[in-house]
């Protein structure tokens, strides 16, 4: 489970002494370089065994796999992930607590997307128009989400072999209210990555409320009235959003651990201020979104759900992220041990000899999806 930076130096060390692998990550363009030596090393290594990606992939190919087999198609594929606080601990502006690190955590809103709808491709740019493109969630419709596009999602039509699908989305769900907030800090400043020499470590120390002002470029002895204003002006929003921007504590006394950039620097503050509780719980939330076409050309939408909730009281390791990504990944371990994955190269969880065992097994974990069906 080591950081995403390390694992090229990590495989190539498994290739030199033949040592199997396994990790919840994804297996990028520049892994896949890899693979000739990996499978002539005669190594297996297992990727993107986790929640997302991991079950996400197992769920969707399970209903794949049965369509195919009785001659249907795959018209459309949506789906939507997304790690949450439990409903009743999303009480920062944000709606959002961090089970893992808040600065790999908020780079994904700065991401860039493509995805395709209705047989058009469409792309978003890096740099914070995915908090732009957030729209409603039109299914788990108790929790008030929003969603916005992942990464490459037309890049699963090969993997998942969805020659049929005029429509590919994967996306992250948020509580509604997420992408008006980043936004925001967007627009501000908080956002940036360059280097700041004001927020360098080592620099004189900051309080927040001179951090803010030194970003948004006025006087750091400027009065919190003053700073406030010049958050509204800057904005040009609505109230209820700069209040929410008020409430991160960006304007307090409080001494900032300065960290280089703005970005690395707000990161920190809210790692300190919105971790998970000792008896507080988290929540995750997946949602597949499945158009099929069947021979007679009835045509169907299946919405198969996740919803998994943690265990308050038992620190991490009774997070709901903690399971659904760590669960997956030893019992895939397992079946390396037991000689029940045995293919050497890299191996995802696809094809029904690795998701099948992995998914009756979670049942016993508690972890299970619902299906529902309606006409289309």
């Amino acid at each position: 489970m080591t950081p995403w930076k390390f694992h090229t130096k990590v495989i190539n060390a498994c290739i030199a002494h033949k040592k199997n692998f396994l990790t919840a990550s994804y297996c990028s363009p520049e892994l896949r370089k890899l693979e000739t030596a990996i499978e002539n090393a005669g190594i297996i290594g297992v990727m993107e065994m986790g929640l997302d990606p991991g079950i996400d992939h197992m769920l969707a190919m399970e209903c794949f796999d049965e369509v195919y087999r009785r001659g249907g198609k795959v018209i459309s594929y949506k789906s939507y992930t997304g790690g949450l606080p439990a409903p009743e601990f999303a009480d920062n502006p944000l709606r959002y607590k961090f089970s893992w690190s808040p600065e790999a955590a908020m780079s994904t809103v700065l991401n860039s997307a493509l995805y395709l709808e209705d047989g058009k491709r469409k792309e978003i740019a890096a740099g914070g128009d995915l908090m732009d493109a957030a729209q409603r969630m039109n299914d788990l419709i108790g929790f008030n989400l929003e969603s916005y596009p992942n990464r490459d999602s037309i890049s699963y039509k090969d993997v998942y072999k969805l020659k049929d699908c005029e429509t590919v989305i994967r996306g992250t769900i948020r509580y509604k209210g997420f992408a008006k907030v980043v936004r925001a800090l967007i627009n501000l400043g908080f956002m940036d990555t360059k280097e700041h020499p004001k927020l360098a470590p080592g620099a004189p120390s900051l309080t927040w409320h001179e951090v803010t002002c030194t970003i948004l470029g006025i006087d750091p002895t400027s009065s919190t009235k003053t700073a406030a204003d010049a958050i509204r002006a800057k904005l040009n929003t609505s109230e209820e959003v700069v209040q929410d921007i008020l409430k991160l504590e960006i304007l307090s006394d409080k001494v900032a651990e300065l960290k280089g950039s703005p970005f690395a620097t707000i990161s920190q503050h809210f790692a300190d201020i919105m971790a998970y509780g000792p008896n507080e719980r988290d929540l995750i939330v997946m949602s597949h979104q499945i158009g099929i076409e069947w021979p007679d050309k009835r045509r169907e939408l299946r919405v198969v759900r996740l919803v998994v909730y943690g265990e308050a009281g038992k620190g991490k390791a009774g997070l709901a992220m903690s399971r659904t990504v760590g669960i997956p990944a030893a019992i895939a371990a397992r079946m390396i041990l037991d000689g029940k994955i045995q293919r050497k190269g890299y191996v995802l969880p696809l094809t029904s000899d690795i998701y099948e065992p992995i998914l009756e097994e979670l049942k016993n974990e508690g972890i299970q999806a619902t299906e529902v069906t309606v006409p289309l």
